[in-house]
């Protein structure tokens, strides 16, 4: 949060979904996150969907989803008046804190379907997750599979190279 806060991307690409991932230390690098990669993280091993009646703490990812139970915005929950988001993919549109009620406003989720486990009874609703970095999990579940270990090393040198050029 610190490093892109109130900075825009030097083209488009970089969207909500990407600075959710990144700003939990999922993924390491800016770029397009495709909703269907956002759903993947957030049914991984290193998220924990919270309940409606479980405690937010700063740095929990909130997911905006439509009716269908698609990804629609994500952005990450600092406080109860401060949220991380990035509102599009075009590089006009800055990182930024913003108050989690404006950013429901701005998707069109209606104060009661903030936080509600019931799937159907929104247009649009929020869930919220709890998640572990990628170094959190990978040192939790350590492998001795040197190939594995390089092509995780590989992954992440092509992400930070198509980084830079954002």
């Amino acid at each position: 949060v610190n490093v892109t806060q109130f900075q825009k991307p030097q083209s488009s690409g970089p969207n909500c979904w990407n600075a959710s991932l990144v700003a939990a230390k999922i993924i390491p690098q800016l770029r397009y996150s495709t909703p269907q990669e956002m759903s993947f993280w957030l049914q991984s091993p290193l998220c924990k969907e919270k309940k409606s009646n479980e405690a937010l703490a700063p740095g929990d990812i909130i997911a905006i989803l439509n009716k269908s139970g698609h990804q629609h915005h994500g952005f990450v929950y600092i406080s109860e008046n401060l949220s991380f988001s990035k509102n599009g993919v075009d590089s006009d549109n800055p990182y930024s804190l913003q108050d989690p009620k404006h950013v429901f406003a701005k998707y069109s989720v209606k104060p009661k379907c903030e936080r509600t486990d019931k799937q159907g009874t929104c247009a649009n609703h929020a869930k919220y997750y709890s998640c572990m970095s990628m170094d959190e999990y990978r040192k939790s579940y350590k492998t001795t599979d040197k190939t594995l270990q390089e092509t995780i090393q590989s992954i992440n040198s092509l992400e930070c190279s198509f980084s830079k050029s954002l």
